[in-house]
């Protein structure tokens, strides 16, 4: 643990035998509580339709397939699956497995980059918002409450009638309505990992934000660097 020195007055900063034994005492619990779960069988048949799913529209210019918007006037009007037509056509003659391959397309891109626009705009906040706390925290809040009040159906109606209905505008549009409900997500589980047993464990023995740790190391080595008595030690990490 962090002590002063006799006469000094200096601050010891904590040995590297505290914080072994902190971390045993973490792996102990962890160990003795597992909260580590398998994957199901039906996860992972989840995965691999979505990866052949992924595939087949990223190869779909190298597949036999005719063209998705062009209807095959030979063949019979909502015809039932065969050979010529897998799946079967729709009532335009056109094949109904070749548009739900390129069709694949968009909804990827769309699903995944909403989505994961939706994780910079709402994560990234959230964890900042749960961690630093205070007015940060209550603004960024007020914020996610603000956007989650209107009904996100009729603004993305009303933005994609006005602004247009491009594939990047509505993944643009969907990943920010969503990015409020992975804020409340994510910034409860930052909370929860905030208040944990190591977390409190490290500021008590001295520990500090990276950006205020460094802020205090620069003030310090310039005082100490400016003094006529310097030695190596004075200006060792604030931090650990």
């Amino acid at each position: 643990m962090s002590s002063v020195t006799a006469g000094t007055g200096r601050l010891v900063h904590p040995t590297n035998e505290a914080f072994a034994d902190i971390r045993e005492e973490i792996e102990a619990e962890a160990a003795a509580h597992p909260t580590k779960k398998r994957l199901g069988v039906f996860f992972w048949i989840c995965v691999a339709f979505i990866l052949l799913v992924a595939g087949l529209a990223t190869i779909a210019n190298l597949l036999p397939l005719p063209n998705p918007d062009l209807g095959n006037y030979n063949s019979v009007q909502n015809g039932g699956p065969g050979w010529g037509h897998l799946l079967g056509t729709d009532d335009l003659y056109r094949d109904i497995l070749s548009r739900l391959i390129y069709g694949a397309r968009v909804s990827l891109v769309v699903g995944f980059g909403g989505a994961l626009l939706g994780l910079i705009l709402g994560g990234i906040p959230a964890m900042i918002s749960a961690y630093r706390r205070g007015r940060v925290d209550t603004a960024l809040n007020t914020g996610s409450y603000v956007l989650l009040a209107f009904p996100a159906i009729v603004a993305v109606i009303a933005i994609v009638s006005f602004w247009g209905h491009s594939m990047f505008k509505i993944t643009l549009i969907i990943g920010v309505f969503g990015a409020p409900l992975i804020f409340r997500i994510v910034r409860a589980s930052t909370l929860s990992y905030a208040t944990r047993d190591f977390v409190l464990a490290a500021k008590a023995l001295g520990g500090r934000r990276t950006s205020g740790s460094s802020s205090s190391r620069r003030r310090r080595c310039s005082s100490c660097c400016s003094a006529s008595t310097w030695s190596p030690t004075s200006c060792g990490p604030t931090s650990t």
